[in-house]
Formats: structure tokens, sequence, C-alpha cells
């Protein structure tokens, strides 16, 4: 039980804590990093996409934590039930990304996604 409890409590804070500077980081990677052509053209589509994806759902994450800190955002809100089947859904995009940039995106959506599932309080015990 107390393993589960601190599992949970970890889901809950990485919530808060992985998506904004992990993205920072899936974006300089995507900057700084030189393209190989040995990738394939359907990868280098999914990590736009999935940097795009992301990088929009951050603005929506940011809204869902000052209202959650404010008390006034619910795990019941339709908009909460479709960002996690929305993040759940960016999570597999993410991991079809190129090697540079995949494990910081996957990083920002499954941190996103447990601040949608666990932090608001869906499965936080």
């Amino acid at each position: 039980m107390v393993f589960l409890l601190t599992l949970n409590v970890l889901f809950g804070v990485s919530g808060y804590l992985l998506p904004l500077p992990i993205l920072a980081l899936a974006w300089r990677a995507e900057l700084t990093g030189r393209d190989s052509p040995s990738i394939e053209r359907w990868r280098r589509v999914a990590s736009k996409t999935a940097l795009a994806l992301v990088s929009a759902g951050l603005v929506f994450w940011t809204y869902a934590v000052i209202r959650e800190i404010r008390g006034t955002y619910s795990y019941i809100e339709s908009s909460a039930a479709i960002a996690r089947w929305a993040f759940g859904g960016l999570i597999v995009v993410a991991a079809l990304a190129e090697p540079k940039v995949r494990k910081y995106l996957l990083l920002a959506a499954v941190g996103m996604f447990f601040f949608f599932g666990s932090s608001i309080g869906d499965w936080f015990i």
C-alpha cells in the first residue's frame, strides 16, 4: 500500500513539475540539433507534429494549473476528460518522433497526462 501511495504522489508531483522544463529541452534539442539524412520523412513529420501539439497542450496545461491552484478546476469537467484522452494519444505520437527529441516529448506528454490523471484527483488517493 505504501508503494502505491508513493507512486501516486510521484505521479501527481510530476504532473506539475515535468511539462514546462522538459518542453523547453525539447525545443532546444529541435533548434540546435542537426537533421540526420538517415531519418525517415514520417519521423520528422511526427516530431514536428508532436512538438506543435505538446506546445499547444502546454497552454491548456498552464490554464488548468492556474485554475487548480485557485481551487476552481475539477477532474469531472469535460475538458479534463478530453485532456486525458488527448495526452494519452499524444504519448503515442511522441513515441514515433525522431530520437533527438523523442525522450523530451514523451516526458512532457506523460507529465501533462499525469497532471490531468493524478494531480487533479481522478486517480489520486
